[in-house]
This record gives structure tokens, sequence and C-alpha cells, in this order.
């Protein structure tokens, strides 16, 4: 007995059609067709699609605009690195010879008890906005 093997060939599968515009149709207003969708491609799968970044920025927006203010009898710490704290001094930096800082002192015309005063402030910043 012998068998008939028929291969069968076929074309290769056509691309899928590209999803359709998002349509919005507000009642008040003619239908409009946005320019971008909300899928991921291969293509694309380290960025997020832009329909979905401009709703998480209105949301991260409209967050923002209705959440309380903070309390105006808080006490806030001030960090280091900001330069918040009013003291006259002076200050020394040795280099090596590649120019990178070896040594660094700094002389202050207040107590270290004054200064650590200043590092807290009652009520609202007015330095932040």
């Amino acid at each position: 007995m012998a068998a008939i093997t028929t291969l069968l060939r076929l074309p290769p599968h056509p691309p899928p059609p590209p999803f359709p515009p998002i349509s919005v149709s507000p009642p008040h207003l003619k239908p409009t067709t946005l320019p971008f969708r909300c899928s991921a491609r291969v293509h694309d799968k380290d960025r997020a699609p832009r329909l979905l970044k401009a709703a998480v920025t209105g949301v991260t927006e409209l967050l923002r605009l209705f959440s309380p203010s903070p309390n105006p009898n808080r006490t806030y710490l001030k960090l280091p690195w900001r330069p918040l704290i009013s003291i006259g001094g002076t200050t020394l930096y040795e280099l090596n010879d590649n120019f990178k800082i070896v040594r660094h002192v700094e002389s202050w015309d207040v107590s270290a008890l004054e200064a650590i005063g200043q590092i807290f402030t009652t009520g609202s910043r007015k330095d932040d906005k």
C-alpha cells in the first residue's frame, strides 16, 4: 500500500488590520477621531501608549489640584543640602593635585546650639512653591 502525501502550502497570514482610531462623540460636539490609540506593539515595548500617558498626567494633575494643602502649623526639617540656614562664617576647601577636595573646614559666627536651632522652623515655608 502506498501512501500519498500532499503538502499543502498556504500563503503567509496577512497582517491583522490596524486598529481603528478611537472615536469620541460628546453629545454637544461632532464626532472626532483622535490621532492615537491605546495599544503596545512590539516596536514600542519600552514606551507607554500616548493615550495612557495623557490619562495618567490628567489624573495626577487633578489629584494635585484637589488635594488639601498641608497644615500651616507643621514643623519642617530644613535638610542640610538646601541653603536655608542664615549663618555667617567661612569655608575652607583643600584640593589635591587632581583638584579633588581632600579637606573641608567650616567655621561659623554662631554657636553650634544656635545653628541647630535654625534647622527647625514653625509655620509654612514661604520659599517652597
